[in-house]
């Protein structure tokens, strides 16, 4: 694969501001029909199918949704996804700056990463094989994005496994969206804070019944320094990088000099971001070939505490996916729908770990994962009242239950393909040694590849059925599905809905679903490091009921929704203990809005935007204690309803899309995010400390030159500072909770955020 250091160009983002204004004006038209703006009068009337798998309107789908257009991505200058969970109703967004830069937590639900949310690109499943982490960070080519579908409640009856939250469907260009043949394309650089580059290249092309698309994206980052973070955590600093009692042998490299990582000294911060992405398709009439590779080359960034590990990494991680799509209608009332497709994805990297005047240790580690699917998807309209779905799904998987690791703690290497695992020096590992080793030698080259005993084969099969019937002022829907895999047994799951359109501007949906997340298997089959792991975990699963009321007037349309979750079967960042209750609720009420009006400005469009603001109340039934026994031993988890933590009760999000000129537009963006506990397991928790209120202020400048378009983007414009919580267990505390006899974690329990930071883009467009 390349690398992107010398071929970038990147950065552009969203941004936005409380305030609504009422104008006059002019309309005028957009010959490009990619930026042709959503309007008021069609706002519920966008098709879209990952609601029920067939098509229909937003207004007609049994769920809520956001639907974010093109013309949203330009006016917002989005150049990443970790900007739009940030600007999205009912997500507690953060940015890691890490191996996982997106820190995304939907409808009140924590957990390890952004998991449980389904991520699909054009309707095909994209999560991590392994863990389920959302595989979308800065590979996909945003200005080659048509529109994103954003569900958000269970779907687990259309899509089995996984549609536990939501689901956000990203639909790319196409040239099937030209009437007549001939080709689009455009092309995008970026420059911006942190020397960070990208490029994003794409086009389409229709001849006859032949459709060709393809689009790209090369994105290179030095990353940010310690300085151009907003605050900091007094647990993460430069003094425990460079300090030579932890790293030893990594800083004097046997008194030669330093080691060097990804263009960097060990003993500095360092956590540079290469990531590129290839999509390609080719059909013909209904039948459609297609291949996606991404590739993402991040460091651990904060994720873990400075006395413990190394930022500098690398952290890879590698996908490919091809397949074959048909998509046939026999006539008006019959059309099949029949996917196969394959997915490989690799992880890889290295790991400096280290324990003050004890041991530091460097090892290589590798995994990989595949995946073999087959889907076939049916719809049957049997009148003008009653539409029938259903469909069956095959996939299998090859998981690894175990990273293969050179040099690491052997209890926790259960595989080095090019040696033994031999005891090193402390009787630790290979490559264990003592801070103040003269011997210290880097761990041998990976084999990369596992053998069969550490292979986990799965299988997953399901079956669901769907009835939708709609007739005067009514549409109802009720579905079913049974999914069985060969490691944790089967499950049911069923969805009914009630849509009643009182008329054209008001409409109530009633809805009941279940949905059922598969434990991430790098949590059933991995132990590593403090985290333990289970091979008994079962799928977590909920219950969702939920209310929404639509009303579209004249220049706004209203969305009011309130629903209660209940989960079983939760898995945190390792699986709850036996004896504990494993169940949490979410209570949550939501309003969403989106005006249009004239613009005051002669000849400039529409003045538009949206206000958002979401209360969340979510419970957990264990709380975590680090009070001791009589032993000396930490309580850890216990029974009793709690707070779960790092979910804002109270999230307010505004923004405005202000057309100054036919050509030049003015977009800004505010994001409140109330003052929230922390997670339960985070020892700040005992202090009673919390995540501070904060308030970011984000701003765009859009100017159209035919056939140029020119961007500027500031984030944080107030330079506000902040922080987001930690990952995982979020462990680390701080000096006073040290001082308590609290044992330091590994994970950083606060993680400072960026101050002011910039991007400008150009593209041309043909």
């Amino acid at each position: 694969m390349p690398t992107l250091s010398s071929k970038a160009l990147s950065l552009a983002s969203g941004i936005y501001l409380s305030f609504i204004g009422v104008a006059f004006g002019a309309d005028t038209e957009e010959s490009n029909p990619y930026l042709t703006g959503i309007s008021l009068e069609n706002l519920l009337n966008i098709t879209i199918t990952s609601a029920s798998g067939t098509e229909e309107t937003v207004a007609n789908a049994p769920a809520s949704l956001v639907i974010i257009t093109a013309e949203d991505i330009y006016q917002r200058g989005y150049s990443n996804f970790n900007e739009i969970f940030a600007d999205l109703p009912g997500f507690d967004a953060y940015a890691g700056n890490g191996d996982r830069p997106n820190k995304a937590f939907q409808r009140g639900y924590r957990q390890p990463y952004a998991s449980r949310t389904l991520i699909l690109l054009n309707g095909r499943v994209q999560n991590e094989i392994w863990g389920h982490y959302l595989n979308i960070e800065r590979q996909i080519p945003m200005s080659r994005v048509s529109r994103i579908e954003v569900l958000y409640g269970p779907v687990g009856v259309i899509y089995g496994p996984n549609a536990f939250l939501g689901v956000v469907n990203i639909i790319t260009k196409t040239g099937a969206d030209h009437m007549e043949d001939g080709m689009e394309g455009s092309i995008q650089t970026s420059y911006g804070s942190y020397k960070t580059r990208d490029i994003e290249w794409g086009f389409t092309a229709k001849q006859g019944d032949f459709i060709f698309d393809i689009a790209g994206k090369l994105f290179d980052s030095d990353g940010p320094d310690l300085d151009d973070f907003s605050s900091q955590y007094e647990f993460y600093n430069a003094a425990d990088l460079a300090n030579a009692s932890i790293w030893g042998p990594l800083l004097t490299g046997n008194n030669g000099g330093p080691f060097i990582s990804r263009g960097a000294p060990y003993g500095q911060y360092n956590d540079p971001d290469d990531q590129n992405g290839l999509f390609a398709s080719l059909s013909y009439k209904s039948l459609r070939v297609f291949y996606n590779e991404t590739e993402v080359n991040m460091s651990y960034g904060m994720e873990y505490l400075s006395r413990y590990v190394q930022p500098h990494g690398p952290w890879y991680y590698h996908t490919d996916q091809w397949g074959v799509e048909i998509d046939h209608s026999f006539d008006s009332s019959l059309r099949i729908k029949a996917l196969y497709t394959e997915r490989d994805s690799t992880s890889a990297g290295n790991y400096s770990e280290a324990a003050e005047n004890s041991y530091t240790s460097l090892s290589l580690w590798h995994s990989l994962a595949s995946s073999e699917l087959f889907q076939l998807d049916g719809e049957y309209r049997l009148n003008d009242t009653w539409l029938l779905t259903g469909g069956i799904k095959y996939e299998s998987k090859s998981l690894p239950r175990g990273f293969e690791v050179c040099g690491y703690f052997n209890a926790f290497s259960p595989f080095c393909g090019t040696q033994e695992q031999l005891p090193g020096e402390l009787g630790l590992g290979a490559g264990i040694f003592s801070p103040t080793t003269d011997n210290f030698v880097l761990p041998p080259a990976l084999s990369r590849r596992h053998p069969g005993e550490l292979l986990a084969d799965t299988t997953d099969e399901g079956v669901y059925a769907q009835a939708i019937y709609d007739k005067d002022n009514w549409r109802i829907s009720a579905g079913i599905r049974y999914d069985n895999n060969n490691i944790y047994a089967s499950t049911t799951n069923p969805r009914i809905s009630a849509i009643y359109r009182f008329d054209e501007h008001n409409t109530l949906k009633l809805l009941y679903g279940e949905a059922f997340q598969e434990p991430q298997p790098n949590l059933v089959f991995v132990a590593f490091s403090a985290r333990a792991a289970s091979e008994d975990v079962g799928p977590e699963t909920l219950k969702n009921l939920e209310a929404i009321y639509i009303h579209q007037g004249d220049h706004w349309s209203h969305e009011f929704s309130a629903y209660l979750t209940k989960f079983e079967g939760v898995i945190q960042e390792e699986p709850i203990p036996e004896n504990l209750s494993d169940k949490r609720q979410v209570l949550a009420a939501e309003y969403r809005g989106r005006f249009f009006y004239d613009n005051f400005i002669k000849g400039a469009d529409e003045i538009s935007g949206y206000i958002y603001y979401t209360y969340t109340d979510a419970q957990s039934d264990i709380f975590y204690s680090y009070e001791q026994d009589s032993n000396g031993n930490v309580l850890g988890w216990q029974n009793g309803e709690a707070d779960t933590g790092d979910i804002a009760p109270h999230k307010f999000k505004a923004g405005l899309d202000l057309p100054l000129t036919d050509t030049l537009s003015w977009n800004l963006r505010l994001l409140y995010h109330g003052e929230t506990r922390l997670y339960g397991r985070n020892p700040l928790r005992t202090l009673e400390q919390k995540l501070d209120a904060y308030t970011l202020v984000n701003t765009n400048l859009n100017w159209r030159l035919d056939p140029f378009t020119f961007t500027l983007k500031i984030n944080n414009l107030f330079n506000e500072s902040y922080y987001a919580p930690g990952d995982q267990g979020a462990n680390g505390g701080n000096l006073e909770t040290q001082a308590m006899g609290i044992a330091v974690g590994f994970y950083s329990s606060l993680l400072p955020q960026l101050e002011r930071n910039y991007s400008l883009s150009m593209k041309i467009a043909f």
